[in-house]
């Protein structure tokens, strides 16, 4: 299982996220979405369905394939929930 975080923050936003992400250290890889892209080009190649809110998961299976999106905050139990039929 591999978790990736992906910041989509506005670029003046940017230095904030960094100062977040060195706070909270956490254990996967992050990134940032492209400065100056068009966010509605981006909200389609993550997801056709997507409507731009966040926070925003997708949960693919061990092939790659998209296999869940998850909309809104979520405790641990029900990422756990969703994840734990991927991992099968």
């Amino acid at each position: 299982m591999q978790i990736v975080g992906v910041s989509t923050d506005f670029s003046s936003a940017l230095p904030a996220a960094e100062k977040f992400l060195a706070r909270q250290k956490p254990g996967f890889p992050n990134y940032h979405k492209k400065s100056g892209g068009d966010d509605q080009d981006f909200i389609n190649a993550v997801d056709k369905n997507w409507e731009g809110e966040l926070p925003f998961s997708v949960l693919y299976d061990r092939d790659g394939k998209k296999a869940r999106t998850l909309s809104g905050k979520h405790s641990r139990a029900e990422y756990e929930r969703e994840i734990r039929p991927l991992l099968n």
